[in-house]
């Protein structure tokens, strides 16, 4: 298992009606699907679910933000990767930005954060900056270098960025065999790297809606895995909630300024690992869970649109939901056990895993 990852699920009710929120419109979603034996493509739908454009093979890790969806392409094989934009609608090749992977994209497309693809070839190589962090502004061609780090057993992870777009941040760790991470903030116009956290076990950011606060996972040991906020200027910090072997929580994402979304897993009865259990939501200034918006499907990615106020997230057998949190229903959505993956991005997510 990756690293325990803890989540919020608002699964209440199944329906067949799709949301008030989740107009048929142009594609909002993109999804790993695996169409071949070797290498995914990445699905581009609408929020319902019909499959607007398909990229064959690519990485899993997609991202997608006002009508441009962002892939990583390997053109050479190995681990050579660019990454390439299209617009989401007809498919067409925007761009391609080279020797990079782990996109994402935010500021009404205008901005992209990403990471070198650690493969030391290539016309444009960054290999010299492999453990680093990248940001390209879209509107302009402006590309820099926001963070270098020289400790060759950690490395950048876990993206995220501010509403404004003017912050990053990221967890810098590793989690293989060393198990210590912290987050980092980095401005986007290359002014500013601070690392906000100096525990070791800090990791998951997600900013705030007003970007004064990032939400964090923080994890003591195997069973106390909880959430954690603290202002972008290292004050404030608090503990929303302790994790327990029944109900760890890991993965936060901001929904709104009242709520966090969070990752649910809970302990194998054996004792020998995690199984990843749900979604639930957080209560931002009580830290309570809301035992009544627990979903009991086993939840292997997610993805929170703040200006869609819609989580999507996908099953162990690759089903896709769509769950609009203020109307209280979930939506299967067609398509996902037939292309089967696991990852996905809503229009607008501020965060990607990696």
């Amino acid at each position: 298992m990756r690293r325990v990852v803890v989540v919020v699920l608002l699964l209440c009710l199944i329906v067949p009606a799709v949301p008030a929120s989740a107009e048929p419109g142009p594609p909002r979603l993109s999804y790993e699907a695996w169409t071949g034996k070797s290498q995914p493509s990445a699905a581009v739908a609408n929020l319902r679910g019909r499959v607007r454009t398909m990229v064959p093979n690519v990485e899993p890790f997609t991202s997608i933000d006002d009508g441009v969806v962002m892939v990583a392409r390997h053109p050479r094989g190995g681990f050579a990767s660019n990454l390439i934009a299209r617009d989401a609608v007809t498919g067409e090749r925007l761009y391609t930005i080279p020797d990079a992977r782990y996109p994402l994209l935010f500021g009404d497309g205008t901005g992209v954060v990403f990471l070198p693809d650690n493969d030391g070839s290539g016309d444009e190589d960054r290999d010299e900056f492999v453990n680093s962090v990248w940001y390209k502004d879209l509107a302009t061609g402006d590309e820099r270098k926001l963070a270098q780090f020289t400790d060759g057993d950690f490395w950048p992870m876990d993206l995220a960025a501010s509403p404004d777009g003017s912050l990053v941040a990221f967890t810098h760790g590793n989690d293989q065999w060393r198990f210590i991470w912290n987050i980092w903030l980095a401005n986007t116009d290359g002014s500013s790297l601070v690392q906000l956290t100096t525990d070791d076990r800090s990791m998951y950011p997600s900013f705030s809606p007003d970007g004064t606060q990032v939400a964090y996972a923080y994890t003591e040991g195997a069973c106390t895995t909880g959430i954690r906020v603290i202002g972008v200027d290292g004050s404030g910090a608090r503990t929303l909630t302790e994790g327990t072997c029944e109900q760890t929580l890991t993965r936060p994402r901001w929904l709104d300024e009242d709520t966090l979304v969070a990752w649910w897993w809970m302990q194998k009865p054996d004792g020998s690992g995690f199984r990843p259990q749900g979604l639930v939501a957080v209560d931002v200034a009580t830290g309570e869970v809301d035992p009544n918006r627990l979903a009991v499907a086993r939840v292997v990615d997610f993805s929170v649109s703040r200006d869609l106020g819609l989580i999507a997230y996908r099953t162990r057998r690759g089903a896709l939901f769509l769950h609009d949190f203020a109307a209280g229903t979930t939506t299967a959505l067609p398509g996902g056990e037939k292309r089967w993956g696991w990852h996905l991005a809503l229009d607008g997510s501020l965060e990607q895993l990696i």
